[in-house]
């Protein structure tokens, strides 16, 4: 598998002629955008897309280490960042 952009993402509002939500998610080293959420979900989308890079480190460290709990936190931390406004 080819390597991905490497986090931290993040996202902004664009701003849309056609009034429905838009939201581009970037790396924060980056200036073009990796992906654009729009629909009524977009929000929400944009989260969880911009919280995939947290996601697989916090999946791959959980893995590795299923009894720390440290480990958990760093998981319970990620799956925050996807889904909190």
């Amino acid at each position: 598998m080819p390597p991905h952009t490497p986090g931290p993402w993040a996202i902004s509002k664009l701003a849309s002629p056609d009034y429905a939500p838009q939201f581009a998610i970037y790396a924060a080293d980056e200036r073009k955008a990796l992906a654009i959420a729009t629909n009524n979900n977009a929000q929400a989308n944009a989260r969880l897309i911009a919280a995939a890079p947290q996601l697989l480190h916090a999946l791959n460290h959980l893995q590795a280490n299923p009894n720390d709990p440290a480990m958990h936190r760093l998981a319970l931390t990620a799956i925050s960042a996807a889904t909190t406004a």
